[in-house]
């Protein structure tokens, strides 16, 4: 397998890093802020080794029983 090649110089790490120094600064501080931002830094890396990034995959579970109110 080839290696990586990302860099701190690196343009899409640049810009992942500009984004969360962004939400720090209106004191966003869950995850999903930079869901996008991050996405793109993964997909960056995704093309390297030339795969295809999916990001969220719907899970299926069976539906809940939901107990009849009295």
């Amino acid at each position: 397998m080839n290696r990586l090649e990302l860099k701190a110089t690196h343009k899409p790490v640049r810009n992942y890093f500009a984004a969360l120094r962004h939400c720090g600064n209106f004191g966003v501080t869950h995850e999903t802020a930079v869901r996008f931002t991050f996405h793109g830094l993964l997909n960056h890396c995704a093309r390297q080794h030339i795969w295809t990034l999916v990001p969220e995959r719907e899970i299926r579970r069976p539906r809940q029983h939901i107990a009849p109110q009295p």
